[in-house]
């Protein structure tokens, strides 16, 4: 009786946890131009929203530089302009500053592991500055039109460590565009997480992979 007592307060905490969980819409626009044959410059915007999908949240925008160094390591460097609903003014407006490498860990036959590692600067407009440490491992089908891909990362802000994850598929057209559409569950180090329905248009002028994912 009492191990029958415990599960179901187990569930119920469960339950209870599960429904303070937000749910919210993501969408993602990349332009690549690219500078030469290995550097290639990103323009990101994209527009989130929260409260059950019936509130804005963010949006950002800025440019990214991608650097492939060898077939297997590539190098990121990125500014994101970001204004985002808060509960005060301070928690409206940032700067964001983030950079560090990507390796191809595993590229066997049609499937490949990526591993993704940056550090972050968030210069928040009459706030305070915050970093942020992100490791993502990202499995990725790589071949044909239709490429399956999953990752799941871990971060660090402020000492408290905390994860995301997402599975999805990229279309990748015969022009320049490929499309995305994924789940991600992202936990939150300041209270509860949110599942996001993410869409992502990608102009295609460098390599094909798979979207960025933040």
């Amino acid at each position: 009786m009492r191990f029958r007592s415990l599960a179901i307060l187990a569930l119920a905490s469960s339950s209870v946890v599960m429904a303070e969980d937000d749910f919210g819409v993501l969408h993602i626009t990349n332009a690549n131009l690219e500078l030469s044959g290995r550097s290639t410059l990103q323009i990101h915007t994209r527009v989130r929203t929260y409260e059950n999908s019936t509130r804005f949240f963010q949006f950002r925008a800025g440019p990214i530089l991608i650097h492939r160094f060898t077939p297997r390591v590539v190098g990121l460097a990125g500014y994101y302009y970001i204004n985002q609903d808060g509960s005060s003014p301070q928690n409206r407006q940032a700067h964001r500053y983030w950079a560090g490498p990507q390796f191809r860990i595993l590229d066997y036959g049609r499937w490949a592991i990526d591993t993704r590692h940056l550090a972050e600067r968030f210069a928040v407009v009459d706030g305070k500055d915050q970093a942020r440490y992100r490791n993502r491992a990202m499995l990725i089908y790589k071949s044909g039109t239709l490429q399956p891909f999953a990752s799941f990362e871990a971060l660090v802000q402020n000492g408290v460590w905390y994860e995301r994850h997402a599975a999805g598929l990229q279309i990748n057209s015969r022009g320049a565009l490929s499309y995305a559409i994924s789940y991600e569950y992202r936990a939150s180090p300041i209270g509860p997480g949110i599942h996001l329905i993410a869409t992502t248009i990608q102009f295609r002028a460098w390599r094909q992979g798979p979207p960025h994912i933040d």
